[in-house]
């Protein structure tokens, strides 16, 4: 290549190279496009970082709600175990099969160191005691098996949170002031989906039912499928009641 034709293709380059320069320019299309479309870029950019922050801040949110149900769950574990070392049942079976060990160590005593006709009437008194003892201590082993045997049982139940019924879900069941009142005693009472015993004059005296609304209150709850109930007794002789929450 001659140097004349290396100097007219500098010469062209460098014309080329100053029309593009000129040209860009805010009158050119293709610039003004360009420009508008990188602010579009910039605006998304910065929508796409306000959403970033707010989905971060709904998972810190969400982290909250999980860690206090979870702190829930280990109170109610916490309370299980309470019951189950502390029963009151099992500390009177202790105090009692004390008792009986102190009085048939007391009735040796006097038979031995009294004289007969004493010591008879002394023994009478003392068995007296310790057969009333003993029957006592039989009741409280029954009820230290009954509670055993409901812990066991919670353990496995589902527990019924009344609180995830909400506001609007309660006024949704549409119920009579009566038998709202009624429900929100069965709620309270019954704390598992088990048959609980409920006292009927504790739902009229607590919750401030009337005895002449007491039996259309309960109907209306068990027409709705809210709750069940059964008589406890014999012969038609109605002792206790016992009621079931249906709603989970």
């Amino acid at each position: 290549m001659s140097n004349n034709q290396a100097s007219m293709i500098g010469n062209l380059s460098n014309k080329a190279s100053n029309h593009a320069k000129k040209n860009k320019n805010e009158n050119n299309p293709l610039f003004r496009e360009n420009k508008l479309l990188k602010v579009e870029v910039e605006t998304l950019t910065k929508r796409i970082k306000q959403l970033e922050t707010s989905i971060n801040e709904s998972h810190s949110d969400l982290s909250v709600l999980g860690t206090n149900k979870d702190s829930e769950i280990e109170s109610l574990k916490k309370h299980i175990i309470k019951l189950e070392s502390s029963s009151i049942a099992d500390n009177k079976v202790n105090d009692l099969n004390l008792q009986i060990k102190e009085l048939k160590a007391d009735l040796d005593k006097k038979v031995v160191s009294t004289p007969s006709s004493n010591s008879q009437k002394d023994s009478s008194h003392l068995i007296s005691k310790i057969e009333e003892l003993q029957e006592k201590n039989t009741l409280y082993k029954t009820k230290s098996s009954d509670l055993e045997r409901k812990l066991m049982k919670l353990k496995d139940q589902t527990v019924i949170d009344s609180s995830k019924l909400s506001v609007e879900g309660f006024i949704n069941l549409n119920l009579t002031a009566n038998a709202a009142k009624f429900f929100k005693a069965i709620m309270d009472q019954c704390v598992t989906d088990d048959w609980y015993v409920v006292s009927g004059y504790k739902i009229k005296n607590d919750y401030q039912i009337h005895r002449n609304y007491f039996s259309d209150a309960r109907e209306e709850l068990v027409d709705k499928k809210l709750i069940e109930y059964k008589n406890i007794g014999k012969d038609g002789n109605v002792k206790s009641v016992e009621y079931r929450l249906l709603i989970l």
